[in-house]
């Protein structure tokens, strides 16, 4: 767990003052960090959101997705890149997600660091990715 906060704390410096969403899941889906811009879109405080899943916000297409992403994400072991749509609290939603896999010590997959844009966005999020690559071993 040392090493999950030492990441969480190195993501939070990293993408200070970024305007999209930044999560941190476990493999089952649950969220283990917010950032606050996710957490606006969905209407809730950071600390309401932890333990929670997209299957709680999401439509169904999204969740599919996001689900298929996870494995493939894992299956690569390295950061994948897609376009999104779908629906976030009834609205229409097209965005840009990039994912890392999460590793524990000994290689086990422990999550996913995803981080979305509006698709107009787009290239915001590629300039951080570089970033955060190091983060994850990239």
């Amino acid at each position: 767990m040392e090493k999950i906060r030492d990441l969480l704390q190195a993501l939070q410096r990293i993408t200070s003052g970024f305007t999209g969403s930044l999560v941190v899941k476990d493999v089952n889906g649950k969220y283990l960090y917010v950032n606050e811009t996710f957490a606006r879109r969905l209407g809730r405080p950071p600390s309401e959101l932890i333990g929670m899943s997209a299957a709680d916000f999401f439509s169904q297409e999204i969740i599919q997705t996001a689900r298929r992403t996870d494995r493939e994400a894992f299956e690569k072991g390295l950061p994948i890149e897609f376009e999104t749509k779908g629906k976030l609290l009834g609205k229409p939603f097209m965005g840009y997600v990039v994912k890392w896999p999460i590793y524990e010590s000994s290689g086990k997959p422990f999550g996913v660091c995803l981080m979305s844009v509006s698709i107009e966005e787009k290239d915001t999020i590629i300039a951080l990715r570089k970033k955060l690559n190091p983060l994850f071993g990239n």
